[in-house]
């Protein structure tokens, strides 16, 4: 499958993926970074196929916010056993409610709840993110595609054989490409017109038409967790930002990959920091921390804290513990001399 025209030694235009070559085809697939948003339609239901389709569409979809939703199956196991110990210890063999914020396609919050249930059948789980799925403007029976964030954002514009992103700078060495680009922009304002007259129905597969154009959305959230809020009422999947507290008071929530120096400023950090102590009963349990993917293979660095009265106290480590720790303990925390620290 060719990926680029070359002219005199250079790239004139570049292709993008709009059609999934068979998953036994690994050079083709790891060869293409511009893969059309539109292909997580095609994994609606779960399947082991359909999930590595999902995962390797959603590997480069970058929001608008500059954060990436890419995750892979068993990216917090270490971490679950460490958690779930910590809740046998803390909880017992009460009925507990577990939050998972920024729980971005939500597959991983999956795992863990499969894993939870073993210890706490009763257990309620909900996954929570502040993005589920995008948006898709059609024409011409798909052969011209927008795909947007729900706020009018620009991600993609697709035209096959072309896709082309609309965040970022297409290299002048692709001159046919950015002139396709170029025009599609000027069309966002009307599309962002449409977008906003929509009333979007509950079902989640509803199709809007504005003639010529045709809206649907598209689904950011994992086959499998998609599955798993379909067959058990006990894992749940709700809007929700890290900067805002549950309106009723939780027993857990794990914060993993958000908390970032890198993606927040301390004034932001702290505001979620709150959020979280807010949002807990006393005595419940904070995860917090990120993974470390510069590593092979890769670690998971969590500090988990139990709200005791107006602070948190750490109990333990993963790894040496959360990069925001220290700003925690310096402004709801405390301590022991010794914390557990495990790898």
């Amino acid at each position: 499958m060719r990926r680029a025209v070359r002219n005199n030694g250079f790239n004139m235009l570049k292709f993008g993926l709009h059609r999934l070559p068979p998953s036994e085809n690994r050079r083709v697939r790891q060869g293409f970074r511009d893969v059309s948003c539109r292909l997580l339609k095609e994994s609606a239901d779960y399947s082991p196929q359909t999930s590595a389709d999902f995962e390797f569409v959603v590997r480069n979809l970058r929001l608008s916010s500059g954060i990436y939703r890419r995750t892979y199956p068993g990216r917090f196991a270490d971490l679950d056993v460490a958690v779930n110990a910590t809740f046998v210890e803390v909880f017992g063999n009460s009925p507990i409610e577990v939050h998972d914020w920024a729980a971005s396609d939500c597959s991983v919050s999956a795992e863990w709840a499969a894993s939870l249930w073993h210890l706490f059948p009763a257990a309620r789980f909900v996954a929570s993110d502040i993005l589920f799925h995008l948006i898709e403007v059609s024409k011409n029976e798909g052969q011209e595609a927008y795909i947007l964030e729900p706020d009018g954002a620009a991600i993609q514009y697709i035209r096959p054989p072309f896709v082309l992103s609309l965040q970022e700078q297409i290299p002048w060495y692709y001159p046919v490409n950015s002139w396709l680009a170029s025009k599609a922009k000027h069309r966002l304002d009307e599309i962002r017109k449409i977008l906003n007259r929509c009333q979007w129905p509950g079902d989640e597969n509803a199709v809007l038409h504005f003639p010529p154009w045709t809206l649907q959305q598209v689904s950011l959230i994992h086959p499998r967790a998609r599955f798993m809020r379909a067959s058990d009422s006990r894992f749940e999947i709700r809007q929700h930002s890290v900067f805002a507290p549950l309106p009723a008071p939780s027993n857990a929530i794990r914060t993993m990959n958000i908390f970032n120096r890198g993606y927040f400023n301390e004034s932001k950090l702290l505001q979620g920091i709150h959020a979280v102590f807010d949002s807990l009963s006393d005595g419940g349990i904070w995860i917090v921390g990120r993974t470390t993917e510069e590593t092979r293979p890769s670690k998971n660095r969590a500090s988990i804290f139990q709200k005791r009265g107006p602070s948190f106290f750490l109990r333990s480590r993963l790894n040496g513990g959360a990069e925001i720790e220290d700003l925690i303990l310096s402004n709801l925390g405390s301590a022991s001399r010794m914390v557990p620290d495990y790898e």
